[in-house]
C-alpha cells in the first residue's frame, strides 16, 4: 500500500526536494496532487483481486468493498450473508477514487493527510509523472491526461478473428 509519504519520496529525488519533507514541501506536492485529481475525469478504478477459489467463501479484503464481477465478464451475485458461489481464482473490483482512508477505507476524492493510500500501485507512475509535470511547468490540465489514460485502461481482450461470412443472409 503506498501512501502520500512514499509518493513524496519517490518525487522528491526527482525534482531535487529533501528526502525527508518539510511541512511546506509535503503541503505543496499534497496541493499539487489534489489539483491534479480535480481536473482527473476517471475516478474510478478497476483492480483485480484473488479469491480463494472455494465456492461459499467471503472476499474479505478491505472495508466497503464489493466484487463487481467476475473474471468472465458476468456480474457477480452476492448471497445474503456476503458469500460467492464461484470456483474461480480472481475477480474484479471497482474501487470508486484513487485514494483511500488508511483507517476507514473510505473513498477520499482529496488528500487531506500524508496517511492516505493509493488505491493501487498501478497508478503510482502515472501520478509520478503528472506531478513531475506540473513542478516542471507544463499546464495541469495536459499534465493529468497520464491519470486519465491510466484510469481508463481496458479489463477486455481484443478480438482478432476474422468475420464468418458464410452464415450472413441477405435480406431482400
Amino acid at each position: 500500500m503506498t501512501n502520500m509519504m512514499d509518493i513524496y519520496k519517490a518525487l522528491a529525488v526527482r525534482i531535487n526536494y529533501p528526502v525527508q519533507p518539510t511541512y511546506r514541501c509535503m503541503q505543496k506536492i499534497i496541493g499539487y496532487l489534489n489539483l491534479l485529481l480535480s481536473l482527473s475525469n476517471t475516478p474510478q478504478a478497476i483492480v483485480e483481486v484473488a479469491l480463494s477459489g472455494e465456492p461459499g467463501k467471503r472476499y474479505l479484503n478491505r472495508k466497503n468493498e464489493q466484487i463487481a464481477y467476475l473474471k468472465d465478464g458476468r456480474a457477480c451475485k452476492l448471497n445474503p450473508d456476503g458469500t460467492i458461489h464461484t470456483n474461480d481464482e480472481s475477480a474484479f473490483v471497482i474501487r470508486k477514487g484513487l485514494f483511500q482512508d488508511l483507517q476507514t477505507g473510505s473513498v477520499k476524492q482529496f488528500i487531506t493527510s500524508e496517511d492516505d493510500i493509493l488505491s493501487d500501485d498501478y497508478y503510482l507512475q502515472p501520478i509520478l509523472t503528472s506531478l513531475f509535470l506540473v513542478l516542471s511547468g507544463v499546464q495541469p490540465s495536459e499534465a493529468v491526461m497520464y491519470i486519465n489514460d491510466a484510469c481508463s485502461r481496458s479489463n477486455a481482450g481484443v478480438e482478432t478473428r476474422q468475420v464468418d461470412t458464410t452464415r450472413i443472409k441477405r435480406r431482400l
